[in-house]
């Protein structure tokens, strides 16, 4: 059952790309649907928190890294598209399975590192084709990859911890606002997007969906399952960006 809930998760995390993409064409900056994004995830923190209480850590998780992985991995998508930004950050699984073998004492083993070549290797095959190597959007792309990387290891070791994954989930997402705020206040605010009905009920979806069901899941999986395999399991997202990106916004 947790691989399950991981790969649901990473499923629903795949249509990310393609609904950010439907946003920037109609002139949405990454920053404003961030901010709608995770804005619309406070208020269930704010229960959530009035009924279990505040844990710190979790709110500076998503301040320290989840907030900043989202501004550059949104801005890499407006720069060089879905496809080569997925190809990109995908090398962040290689990053988990070598940091969690020292600091979280995990054991890979051959079948462990056939799986995580394995994973690589179908990660970069959705993404082949004419690849935008605009040079500024690759760093934001690799450096996404990074953050994400940071992002799960220490989630795993505030769940084993006893962390309840709903409240990691919730907490991250909130914590992660502030950064985006502020690069969004940075850049000039602009409440265009905000009155456009299609950017509101796509915000709804990256919010309740994307953003809460789709944590949830890959905490409560993540919680009984090693960082480096729920990292290389989470190769059906590129599959189901790439697919949609062809489909929708006919990107090769």
């Amino acid at each position: 059952m947790p691989i399950l809930f991981i790969v649901i998760a990473t499923i629903i995390w795949g249509t990310t790309g393609a609904v950010a993409k439907y946003c920037f064409n109609m002139g949405v900056s990454p920053e404003e649907l961030l901010v709608l994004r995770l804005g619309l995830t406070v208020p269930f923190y704010l229960y959530y928190a009035l009924r279990r209480g505040v844990e710190a850590r979790t709110l500076l998780l998503g301040l320290l890294l989840l907030g900043p992985y989202h501004i550059v991995y949104f801005n890499a998508i407006n720069m060089i598209g879905v496809s080569t930004t997925v190809l990109l950050f995908y090398t962040y699984p290689v990053i988990v399975a070598i940091v969690s073998m020292i600091t979280l004492n995990e054991e890979m083993g051959i079948g462990g590192f056939a799986a995580l070549i394995l994973s690589i290797t179908g990660s970069s095959l959705t993404s082949l084709g004419e690849l935008s190597l605009n040079p500024m959007g690759v760093a934001l792309a690799l450096l996404s990859s990074l953050l994400y990387a940071a992002y799960i290891i220490y989630s795993k070791k505030i769940l084993v911890e006893g962390e309840d994954p709903l409240g990691v989930a919730l907490g991250s997402s909130t914590g992660a606002l502030v950064p985006v705020l502020l690069a969004y206040i940075s850049r000039g605010t602009h409440v265009e997007g905000f009155l456009r009905p299609s950017v509101i009920m796509s915000s709804l979806y990256l919010s309740l969906v994307v953003t809460i069901l789709g944590y949830l899941l890959y905490m409560k999986g993540l919680r009984s399952t090693n960082a480096s395999i729920a990292s290389m399991l989470s190769s059906m997202e590129p599959l189901t960006a790439t697919i949609l990106s062809t489909l929708i916004f006919h990107e090769p």
